[in-house]
């Protein structure tokens, strides 16, 4: 299986490593801009050192993948000083959603819908060890920014968290607050909708056949055995054909004379 997204173009950048573990973290970014090629080039201002594994647009599904499902990115800090990013390899997959932290509530249902559609579930397929039904709570707006922010995770808790995550979550030295208060009931029926959709309704019941009457019964049986005949079924609808021919010329013609000789009177 491909690990190349369906509906993402390919913007490759250099991965920072393979995870630690099993990938088992989805976290969600807002590039606080508002457009993907703004955010690739902030990528190449930082010399490439700030990018996620995807990019996406949630508005017009426009969106790249920069990393491998299995392969870490580069845009969480690290615990540690100089870099590489230790907190990216702790099976971590990032995407920055293109929009505003301060915004992502008022965003319409459908900009959630794409967002598991395009990204989301294929994600899912690819690591089955994400548990996508479990999301951190809470997601919250400005007040969860700085590093002693009350939804950050303690280490122990980064370390032992499996599902939906967003940047305001992760341990300091991270600080920021997005993706913001997002709507987590709407992502969640969105996941749900897509990952588990509901059984289509079973097949009405035919409709129930006329009763016949057991003389009617007996010559459909014996249609059905003339006609399920190999050798003499269509031997014998071609004789049962010409006989009813047979009997409405003869009523025809009958009828025809008695109308003659009405007409002579």
């Amino acid at each position: 299986m491909t690990e190349q997204f369906p509906a993402l173009h390919a913007d490759w950048r250099k991965d920072n490593g393979r995870h630690k573990g099993q990938v088992a973290r989805v976290l969600l970014h807002t590039t606080e801009g508002s457009t993907v090629a703004g955010a690739q080039a902030a990528y190449d201002g930082a010399r490439g050192s700030i990018h996620p594994h995807v990019t996406y647009d949630p508005r017009t599904r426009h969106g790249v993948q920069h990393v491998t499902v299995h392969r870490a990115s580069a845009s969480l800090k690290s615990r540690t000083w100089p870099w590489p990013h230790s907190y990216n390899r702790d099976g971590v997959f990032q995407v920055e959603c293109v929009g505003f932290a301060r915004t992502t509530p008022t965003y319409s249902n459908q900009w959630y819908e794409n967002l598991v559609m395009d990204v989301l579930d294929p994600l899912f397929d690819l690591a089955p060890g994400i548990h996508w039904w479990n999301f951190a709570a809470p997601f919250l707006g400005p007040s969860a920014y700085g590093t002693a922010a009350p939804q950050r995770f303690s280490m122990q808790k980064w370390l032992g968290f499996n599902g939906v995550i967003g940047h305001q979550h992760a341990p300091k030295p991270n600080a920021h607050w997005d993706p913001g208060a997002i709507r987590v009931d709407t992502l969640a029926q969105a996941i749900v909708d897509v990952r588990e959709p509901e059984p289509l309704p079973p097949s009405p019941p035919p409709p129930p056949e006329e009763d016949m009457t057991p003389e009617e019964s007996k010559q459909l049986a014996e249609m059905y055995r003339l006609l399920t005949n190999k050798d003499k079924g269509q031997v014998a609808t071609y004789d049962m054909i010409t006989r009813k021919f047979a009997a409405t010329f003869k009523w025809f013609r009958e009828l025809g004379v008695d109308h003659a000789e009405d007409d002579e009177d």
